[in-house]
């Protein structure tokens, strides 16, 4: 049977499970990298990906952790989270993780921890759900508000979403920069900041 172009550069899976590294253009990925003091066993990232896997409070729970564990076994050299939301009037969906009080942050510590066993390191992304918040028990001016307004039929209990004032917007990003820039447990907990030990001192 004829090989089919460029066949041979591919890797190909040895007894062990392990891909064999061959060509050239794919052998880097493999290879441990280095970002600022971080150092990442190979080049491989779990994109961003969401899921109701957390309890409708927002705190992560044992299937979360499970989830995100199977691709930190399965040899990724880094994971990228969903995004946590950190405004609780800003929720959305509901079984998305959240660290908007304090009370969340243990649980995350400790199921961390689990997930970054074998080395695989973990980038926890937070950020804001925009036009997307669309669970709420009663309808919320908080809901609706985005970066711009618009129309929208599909996505959301609200057809419009309401374009933020620029005080809106400053506070909204405010809420992602340190409240206090020093690097003491006391400004971490004011920050409710959480040591994922990303990177060596």
């Amino acid at each position: 049977m004829p090989q089919r172009e460029g066949a041979s550069d591919l890797p190909s899976p040895t007894s062990n499970g392990v891909r064999e590294r061959r060509g050239s253009e794919m052998a880097g990925i493999f290879d441990p990298i280095t970002i600022k003091n971080v150092r990442f066993d190979n080049r491989i990232l779990r994109s961003s990906v969401g899921g109701r896997m957390a309890a409708y409070t927002g705190v992560v729970t044992d299937v979360w952790r499970n989830f995100e564990r199977t691709f930190a076994n399965g040899g990724v050299g880094g994971i990228i989270s969903t995004t946590f939301g950190i405004n609780k009037l800003r929720q959305s969906p509901y079984e998305y993780p959240t660290l908007c009080e304090d009370r969340f942050v243990p649980p995350l510590r400790q199921r961390l921890a689990e997930i970054k066993a074998n080395g695989c390191k973990y980038i926890l992304q937070i950020g804001d759900p925009g036009s997307a918040v669309q669970t709420s028990l009663f309808p919320e001016r908080a809901d609706a508000v985005s970066s711009s307004g618009g129309f929208d039929l599909l996505y959301g209990y609200r057809n419009c979403r309401t374009a933020m004032s620029e005080a809106d917007i400053e506070h909204e990003i405010g809420e992602f920069e340190p409240l206090d820039p020093a690097t003491t447990d006391d400004a971490y907990r004011r920050n409710r900041r959480i040591e994922l030990k990303l990177t060596e001192r």
